[in-house]
């Protein structure tokens, strides 16, 4: 098909992996306002704030405490509402600097001390970005998923991919690759054994005429 809207798609696909990596260098005024806010609050005493509550089911309080090191790598953030029968439920969060990115975390007690949590890990290297997640629940099930993002020389590549205690998970892998007469977007799904579920390849070529593009669809049949 020879028309110069067909490679819209492609030249969308190799801007948003190439945002994502971009993106992941954080601005240098924002950075700096940021650690200005952080500079003031380094050294101080934590800060803390109680209030109650009374309704019909009794009384409730609640305490909500807060700081920051002097370093200023390691914050959190705790909330702790307690009933009428000394019964507590609370969450509390925390940051952690690391080398590469940062770690944010969440974790949730029940009044009965069950708990949950949830986690998120940030980590920008030279030419790729990445995030993991991490959460479980008081039940005891866990789930984790990781997103990459990694700068090639002809394009960008990315994978993502998720899995779970109960046995669900998966992964997509997508490339998108420049040509010297177009470029090329790759895309492979797969389960949570690494069998292959679905491929899509598309690439745009120009042969002096104009625009070509060329999508292939796989979807390999199953034995389930």
């Amino acid at each position: 098909m020879k028309t110069q809207s067909h490679v819209s798609v492609l030249l969308a696909s190799i801007s948003a992996l190439t945002l994502l990596v971009g993106a992941a260098t954080p601005d240098a005024q924002a950075q700096d306002r940021r650690e200005e806010r952080r500079e003031a609050r380094r050294g101080a005493e934590p800060v803390t704030r109680s209030d109650q509550v009374t309704t019909g089911r009794g009384e409730f309080s609640r305490r909500i405490e807060g700081d920051i090191n002097a370093e200023g790598d390691r914050a959190y953030r705790s909330r702790t509402v307690t009933g009428p029968e000394g019964q507590t439920a609370g969450v509390l969060g925390e940051f952690r600097r690391t080398e590469t990115g940062a770690v944010t975390s969440q974790t949730f007690t029940d009044r009965d001390g069950d708990t949950a949590g949830r986690s998120l890990t940030r980590s920008i290297d030279e030419g790729s970005a990445s995030r993991q997640r991490e959460a479980y629940s008081r039940s005891g099930e866990t789930a984790s998923g990781s997103d990459t993002v990694t700068r090639t020389d002809t394009g960008a590549m990315r994978t993502r991919q998720f899995e779970t205690s109960a046995g669900r998970g998966g992964a997509v892998d997508s490339e998108v690759a420049r040509t010297d007469d177009g470029g090329s977007f790759n895309r492979t799904v797969t389960d949570a054994d690494g069998n292959a579920v679905a491929a899509r390849e598309t690439t745009v070529t120009n042969d002096g005429d104009g625009l070509n593009k060329t999508t292939t669809v796989t979807a390999p049949d199953r034995d389930d």
